[in-house]
């Protein structure tokens, strides 16, 4: 809904078709996980723009993706925005990473496509902070953290403007924190005390496993650490400062 506002504000002539399984008035129809609805939802659109699911089952995002860029193409789609995730690529062992690598390379078959790649949120960060009062990791690292609502301003500008095409943007916020820096930050903003502990991967697969978590994700919640650990949420670049026309936002 946030990139929905903006976009309103930004371009208010602009006619929006929300789509969803559950769409309201003036919106269609529209399932990831049943492809047959798509090219229908999709038909007559000029700019598309694609966000993922939470479905976190091992392939559930990729498959999504995949049926939905392939309906776009053949809806005749002006041009189709993918929100991806940053460092696609990853050479840490990721069903996630695997996901949007493989959303990825479909999207380029579109005939005009921009790939938007999300950092690390900052509210997710903080939700975890809040939730034992100490960010748990494998190993220390440094990961540039960005807002929910810039991620949301900066797909609302590139789908308003022009000069997209062909382009892969990496949204980050503007500086990386190591542990003890996002605890502090974190600390700050929310008047709670907050810890930081790199306590091992063994540990952390322990204290997730008994928490009663599906296997799957607690794999991705590990392997996401190490993805922390190989720097792959560590670049910061002003993409979200060129496509919202405002600077990201730090923590708190």
């Amino acid at each position: 809904m946030a990139v929905l506002r903006e976009i309103v504000q930004r371009a208010p002539d602009h006619t929006l078709v929300p789509i969803s399984r559950t769409p309201g008035t003036g919106g269609r129809t529209g399932d990831f996980d049943r492809p047959e609805t798509l090219a229908a939802a999709f038909g007559g659109l000029d700019r598309l723009l694609l966000i993922p699911s939470a479905d976190l089952r091992p392939g559930a995002i990729g498959a999504q993706l995949i049926a939905a860029v392939d309906a776009a193409i053949a809806a005749g789609v002006g041009h189709v925005f993918l929100l991806s995730s940053v460092k696609a690529t990853s050479s840490v062992p990721s069903h996630l990473a695997d996901a949007f690598r493989q959303a990825e390379e479909r999207v380029r078959r579109a005939p005009r496509w921009t790939i938007l790649r999300m950092g690390y949120f900052q509210e997710t960060l903080v939700e975890e902070a809040l939730r034992g009062g100490t960010l748990l990791a494998i190993a220390e690292n440094d990961v540039a953290f960005v807002s929910r609502d810039d991620v949301a301003v900066a797909l609302a500008g590139a789908i308003v403007g022009d000069g997209h095409a062909g382009a892969t943007y990496d949204l980050s916020g503007p500086r990386t924190y190591s542990g003890a820096e996002r605890a502090a930050a974190v600390a700050a903003a929310t008047g709670t005390p907050v810890t930081f502990s790199a306590v091992g991967a063994d540990a952390l697969r322990e204290m997730l496993a008994v928490m009663n978590l599906p296997g799957f994700l607690v794999d991705e919640l590990v392997a996401m650490q190490a993805r922390f650990v190989a720097g792959d949420y560590a670049r910061v670049t002003d993409d979200v400062a060129r496509l919202a026309g405002t600077p990201a936002r730090a923590i708190g």
